[in-house]
């Protein structure tokens, strides 16, 4: 992205002093970028959890200095089992990434309250028979998904947080009996932006097209994410 940037950066379209201001600019946001990637290789990450089925709470160090602890992940694996049958899979350890990136841009002070998370393929066909908004091949099934609420943190906020690390589905619940935001790991498969046409769509917010019962409820429309050219980035400074 930052490359892009700067073939986008026109010397001869700016003042000398904006020139100037405008490659300080540059330079601090690729330096900026430089060292979240090395802090990142060296995390510590931590999540606390509460089921609102289960009634369970745990703490749980999942990364070690940059490295994913195996056996915090197998106690992951039997938190998130499915309530109903008690079957347990294994989860996508970068749901916890993405949660814990997301956790944090929010602020989060209370432990992550869980609606849902793994679903066996029963459970599964089940809901289905009991709501048409439950998707058939729901990422549920496969550990990739959590769906979830954050105390005193807007919906609306979580919602962005995930959205703009673009790494998975996101969908949007604030109408359910327990509004919830819905999180997978499927990557979309290019660098694009979501948006929603109509009042539905702007209800319901998911980017990948098996992601959850989003995908159900919901059609995205995806565009090319905007890129900023260095005037309009100077301008908006």
């Amino acid at each position: 992205m930052l490359a892009g940037f700067a073939r986008q950066f026109n010397p001869l379209s700016l003042s000398k002093a904006g020139y100037h201001a405008g490659l300080t600019s540059l330079l601090l946001l690729m330096g900026a970028g430089s060292v979240h990637d090395a802090t990142a290789l060296n995390e510590t990450r931590t999540l606390s959890f509460h089921h609102t089925h289960s009634d369970e709470d745990i703490t749980v160090t999942f990364k070690r200095d940059g490295r994913y602890d195996e056996e915090a992940l197998k106690q992951l694996n039997h938190y998130l089992r499915d309530w109903r049958s008690q079957e347990e899979s294994t989860m996508d350890r970068h749901l916890f990434d993405i949660l814990w990136e997301v956790y944090r841009d929010v602020d989060g002070k209370k432990p992550i309250q869980i609606i849902s998370s793994y679903r066996s393929p029963a459970t599964n066909a089940m809901l289905r028979r009991r709501s048409s908004g439950v998707a058939r091949f729901s990422q549920h099934m496969l550990g990739h998904a959590m769906d979830f609420f954050i105390p005193d943190v807007p919906l609306e906020q979580i919602r962005y947080a995930g959205l703009r690390l673009q790494r998975g589905g996101v969908g949007f619940y604030p109408t359910s009996g327990s509004p919830f935001v819905h999180l997978d790991t499927p990557a979309p498969t290019s660098k694009t932006a979501v948006t929603a046409t109509t009042p539905r769509q702007r209800a319901n917010l998911a980017c990948s097209p098996h992601c959850s019962e989003a995908s159900r409820t919901t059609r995205m429309t995806r565009v090319p994410a905007p890129r900023l050219s260095a005037k309009k980035l100077l301008q908006s400074a």
